[in-house]
């Protein structure tokens, strides 16, 4: 058998559904690369405005298969036509984007086109050589029966069940055991379990008479042993005079020890309040010395200024008494040539 399965294996190295699947992928990468060359020989032949009409013709009609594409792989669950119907969705994209791409970047119409031709080619060869490599990988798989065997022999589970106090054991229990064996298995423990209890109740009345005959010579016993209990209680009546004494004085030096603690806590409660108080008195001498030197320092500023206020209008008096200096003479020119002026019109009236 193993070999007659090889020699049909060597015949044919790739199963037809892999061969199928690789044609129809050949096949939809010549129709896209058919569908730019129509549009690299429509650019230049046809007018723009039937050419742009056609571009979105061909658009719709590219959504409408990715919308049937997507449909038939949710009903058949198929991954392979979910992949045709992604590549014809972003197809559809590109179709639509490449008016508007051309006009943004100015680019060429027929070298955009030839470009993304040559991308969708490059995806298409890729995408044979996985579906090629898979094929291969299916047929190496085929050729071993390492599976069939390991599907054949399945491994037994393990389930622990308990079972009296000290045995626990695993049952090994196959996946073809029938329902029967299971049954009986369920009716045995239920008679051990019954069994179990019969046991129990017998022991239990076993130890209810044992304990029934010890209780009796104990009564005994505690009838003998009266008299001696009252002879101790008369011996310990002075030792607990002596434990009470003991007691009083042990309380005495713990109510000394409190006190003392009391104390010293008390103590560390004023150390602490005197050094806050120390404290705070620093702190406000700071303060006030910060002040002072504050005020001292406003003082000199406010001296300095007047100081300086004084020196200028010192300046501008003697300025102001320079320029009226200066003006004096002019004015009593002024007053010569006005007089003479006046002397010379009076003759000329004469004359």
């Amino acid at each position: 058998m193993i070999e007659e399965k090889t020699n049909t294996n060597e015949k044919n190295p790739i199963t037809k559904s892999t061969n199928k699947k690789i044609l129809i992928n050949i096949g939809i990468a010549i129709l896209v690369i058919l569908c730019f060359a129509g549009l690299y020989i429509g650019n230049t032949t046809i007018e723009e405005n039937l050419f742009s009409r056609l571009l979105q013709l061909i658009t719709i009609a590219v959504l409408a298969i990715t919308i049937i594409l997507f449909e038939r792989a949710y009903k058949k669950d198929d991954g392979l036509l979910a992949i045709n119907g992604i590549e014809a969705l972003v197809l559809s994209c590109h179709l639509l984007s490449i008016t508007y791409v051309i006009t943004i970047f100015n680019l060429d119409f027929n070298m955009y086109v030839a470009i993304s031709a040559g991308i969708f080619t490059i995806y298409y060869i890729f995408k044979a050589v996985v579906l090629y490599t898979m094929g291969r990988k299916q047929y190496l798989n085929s050729l071993s029966d390492i599976a069939e065997i390991v599907k054949e022999e399945k491994p037994r589970k393990k389930e622990a069940v308990k079972r009296n106090n000290s045995e626990e054991t695993a049952e090994e229990i196959t996946p073809k055991a029938g329902e029967e064996e299971n049954k009986k298995k369920k009716i045995n423990k239920k008679e051990k379990l019954a069994k179990q209890e019969e046991t129990k109740t017998e022991n239990i009345q076993e130890k209810t008479d044992l304990n029934q005959e010890e209780e009796k010579p104990k009564e005994i016993n505690i009838e003998k042993e009266e008299p001696e209990e009252k002879e101790k209680k008369t011996k310990s009546k002075p030792r607990k005079k002596k434990e009470k004494i003991e007691e009083s004085k042990t309380e005495k030096e713990e109510q000394k020890n409190e006190d003392k603690t009391q104390n010293s806590k008390q103590e560390k409660k004023v150390t602490k309040t005197t050094k806050k108080s120390a404290a705070k008195t620093k702190t406000t001498k700071k303060k006030e010395t910060t002040t002072d030197d504050k005020k001292t320092k406003k003082e000199s500023t406010k001296r300095k200024t007047t100081k300086k206020e004084n020196k200028e209008k010192e300046e501008i008096k003697e300025i102001k008494e320079i320029e009226e200096k200066e003006q004096e003479p002019k004015e009593a020119k002024s007053k010569t040539t006005k007089k003479q002026k006046s002397t010379k019109k009076k003759v000329e009236q004469v004359d």
